[in-house]
């Protein structure tokens, strides 16, 4: 319920991450090593990046120990 109602809950429900994942032809069944994420924790993942400012090294950081971020990407 917090997240619904918090900054990053109100931008996740703006943004049609599966239909994005979608229309940049990401998709779950490749050849290979399984993919940890799901093609819309993708483009959520990018687009918290850009959101925060963040180094690739603090979102990690930050999305290992903030639930808000796990669940703006789907995690």
């Amino acid at each position: 319920k917090s997240f619904n109602e918090s900054e990053l809950g109100r931008l996740h429900s703006v943004f049609p991450f599966e239909v994005m994942a979608k229309a940049m032809g990401l998709s779950e069944n490749r050849l290979g090593r399984r993919n940890i994420f799901s093609p819309s924790a993708k483009i959520a993942i990018m687009v918290l990046k850009a959101y925060t400012g963040f180094s690739d090294r603090h979102l990690v950081e930050h999305l290992n120990g903030n639930l808000h971020y796990r669940m703006f990407c789907g995690i």
